[in-house]
This record gives structure tokens, C-alpha cells and sequence, in this order.
């Protein structure tokens, strides 16, 4: 059932954020933040992309676009990404 899917994305993106989290810290002992976060936006582009060409499903560029949505996006993506490793 969908409540299954839930708990499993759920306990999925809790994992992936543990790992990314203790990796990063070690990475962050032996490289400069800047080289960490650059390669985390590579990792992350690259993941994102691979799946949405995977599943095949066209994204709704149109809503993608607006300022209702890109504006947090950025925010989001951008500021508050590289807020956290400075």
C-alpha cells in the first residue's frame, strides 16, 4: 500500500542523509567546504538527473519556472546550502 511507500522514502532519505552527513564531515577534515559542496552539487545533479531519466517522467518545466516555485528553489538550493558549509 502507499503508507508502505511513505515509511520506506521516508527511512530511505533519513539513511542517505546520516551517510551524506558523517561522510561529510570526513571529507570536511581532509578538503576545503567549497570542494565539498561543489562535489556534493555534482553528486546531487547527476543522482537527480539519472532518475528522472530513469523514471521518464517529462517534468513540468512551466511550474518549474515560475517565480512561485523557483524563488524558494534558489533560496533553498543555493543560500541555504552554502550558508551551512561557510
Amino acid at each position: 500500500p502507499e503508507v508502505w511507500t511513505g515509511i520506506f522514502c521516508g527511512l530511505g532519505a533519513t539513511l542517505v542523509w546520516g551517510i551524506s552527513t558523517v561522510v561529510g564531515k570526513a571529507l570536511l577534515a581532509r578538503y576545503s567546504n567549497s570542494v565539498v559542496l561543489l562535489w556534493r552539487w555534482v553528486i546531487a545533479f547527476v543522482s537527480l538527473g539519472a532518475l528522472v531519466a530513469i523514471r521518464g517522467t517529462p517534468l513540468p518545466w512551466e511550474n518549474i519556472g515560475s517565480a512561485a516555485v523557483l524563488g524558494p528553489l534558489l533560496f533553498l538550493g543555493i543560500v541555504a546550502q552554502t550558508t551551512a558549509y561557510w
